[in-house]
């Protein structure tokens, strides 16, 4: 009879799920860094066209904890050399838009759902009901100023519906 034991087979099944779980941990760390390059990189573009076409833009590093916009020079998070190798809208959201001096109007502010951390809107005369509709998914809004827009009653409670916490101007 031969007594030399069998091969434990369960060490080869034991030794292949930490390199898995590590496998996956850094694939799912990619997808996400993937995304968030993405998102940086249509926000400056965006950016880039609303400065463009006479827009005013605001950044979250430009205010303090209380709203107020910082008067002295605000630097941007993150370390220099990080933000000149990833660039700067990774590590920033934009959170106001000046508008009132552009000729955006209702197709445009279709674009704005790239900006998700939105929280103050100026717009301009361009602007009607129609164009309030591409408002709706921008939920951190709190500050909609239609003052200067062609926007009736009717579509400011179509918009307050969808944005309850927003603040809405109008004339």
């Amino acid at each position: 009879m031969d007594t030399t034991p069998e091969p434990n087979r369960r060490w080869h099944q034991y030794a292949l799920r930490w390199p898995l779980l590590c496998a996956l941990l850094l694939a799912l760390l990619c997808g996400w860094f993937a995304v968030k390059m993405e998102q940086a990189r249509r926000q400056k573009a965006l950016v880039e066209e609303i400065e463009n076409v006479g827009g005013l833009v605001w950044r979250d590093y430009q205010f303090d904890a209380d709203g107020s916009l910082l008067t002295k020079d605000p630097q941007p998070p993150g370390p220099a050399w990080l933000r000149r190798v990833l660039g700067d809208d990774f590590f920033m959201n934009v959170v106001k838009l000046d508008l009132t001096q552009t000729e955006i109007g209702d197709a445009g502010l279709e674009h704005l759902k790239g900006l998700p951390h939105l929280q103050s809107l100026y717009l301009g005369t361009e602007v009607t009901d129609a164009g309030l509709a591409h408002l709706k998914g921008l939920t951190e809004l709190r500050y909609l100023n239609l003052s200067r827009t062609h926007v009736t009653d009717a579509g400011v409670q179509g918009l307050q519906k969808a944005l309850p916490h927003c603040t809405i101007r109008r004339p």
